[in-house]
């Protein structure tokens, strides 16, 4: 899907930021996703960010999950 269909409009976020979107529900269930390969980080420098790509990448595939 586009990325406006999941209204983000940066092009990065932190993982607070993912959490008060409701992309993820907590910071456990953040890192659980990322251990298992369904969130995907980036680091720059001392920063833990997630670059939209990979958010929008992530709801795409909770979507097809759901199909």
């Amino acid at each position: 899907m586009p990325i406006e269909t999941y209204n983000l409009t940066k092009a990065a976020y932190t993982l607070n930021e993912l959490i008060a979107l409701g992309v993820v529900r907590s910071r456990t269930t953040a890192y659980r996703l990322i251990n298992e390969g369904k969130l995907k980080l980036t680091k720059q420098r001392s920063s833990t960010i997630f670059l939209v790509s990979d958010v929008v990448a992530f709801l795409d595939s909770l979507e097809s999950e759901a199909v």
